[in-house]
Formats: structure tokens, C-alpha cells, sequence
């Protein structure tokens, strides 16, 4: 039997990761940046267009997406044009799977669950979420600081298999 999981750490800095089960096992892992445009401003935005792309070539069972939370950051509120462009970005990602949902079901899923689950023995930080996604599937690194959304998108999707029972 073959299973397969998107997890979704949203926002301009966001990623993707696919994960293909087959017979129990993971048998192959996806990762995508989140796709941008550039706006007007300068700024780059979440591209609607992209996502979608990404949502039906992968043709996912289950999609598992990290609830959007506006909070302090570092010890500082985060900005509000910070947090309204977070909140724009993370209402697309939501539109889009509603819009697909008859086609491919979506959970939201809080940092605090998966990251209880996932990070517990290692630690809550961005060098942590790299090297528990590394250990977890030993077949991707994640050698770059950049990189801890991809791992973060796929210790949500693990998350989610652990979920499913998958």
C-alpha cells in the first residue's frame, strides 16, 4: 500500500516536503521552497500560483500544515507588516488545500503538538528541527541554517504519519 503525506511550514521563508510510504516505509521524500512573487513593493509574496502546483503535482493522501501564529519572536513582538504579510501568505496555503480538499483532506496542526512530539529530546530551536529531520530520514541534510523550514516541513509530515498510523 502506498501512502502519500505533504507537510507545510508556511510563510515567505516556507517550505514544502512529500513524503511517499509505500509498504510502511518511507520510500521517497519531496522538498520544495515555498514559491514566491515579487509584489510591487519589492517584497515577496507567497505565490498562489505555485503552491497550487506544487499541491496537485504531488497528489498528496493527507496534507499537514503548522496553524499560523502571530508571536514573539526572539524576545520581540513580531511587526505587524511582519505578521500581516505571515497571516496573507498562510491564508492562501488554507484557501488553496480548502479548495482541494475534496481531492486531498488537510489537518491543521499547532508548532506546539508536532514540535512536542518531534523535538522533545532535542530541543525547540531551528539547528534542533535540522537535526531531528536528518536523523529521522537519514537519506536528506540539511547543511544549511536556511534550511531548517524543509526540515520543519517534514518533521510536520512525519508528525502527520504518526498521526494517520501510517
Amino acid at each position: 500500500m502506498e501512502y502519500r503525506i505533504l507537510g507545510i511550514d508556511p510563510g515567505v521563508t516556507g517550505a514544502f516536503a512529500g513524503i511517499v510510504i509505500k509498504d510502511g516505509l518511507i520510500e521517497k521524500i519531496d522538498m520544495w521552497d515555498m514559491p514566491l512573487v515579487k509584489i510591487k513593493t519589492g517584497k515577496n509574496e507567497v505565490d498562489p500560483l505555485g503552491v497550487l502546483e506544487i499541491i496537485l503535482t504531488f497528489e498528496a493522501d493527507h496534507v499537514f500544515i503548522e496553524k499560523a501564529q502571530p508571536m514573539a519572536r526572539f524576545g520581540k513582538k513580531q511587526g505587524v507588516a511582519s505578521t500581516g504579510g505571515y497571516m496573507k501568505g498562510y491564508g492562501i496555503l488554507i484557501g488553496l488545500l480548502v479548495s482541494q480538499s475534496e481531492f486531498f483532506p488537510y489537518t491543521e496542526v499547532t508548532p506546539q503538538a508536532w514540535k512536542k512530539v518531534m523535538l522533545s529530546e532535542v530541543g525547540m530551536d531551528k539547528t534542533a528541527s535540522r537535526k531531528r529531520a536528518e536523523e529521522v530520514y537519514s537519506g536528506v541534510k540539511f547543511p544549511l541554517v536556511k534550511d531548517h523550514n524543509k526540515a520543519e516541513a517534514l518533521l510536520i509530515g512525519i508528525y502527520g504519519r504518526m498521526v494517520l498510523g501510517w
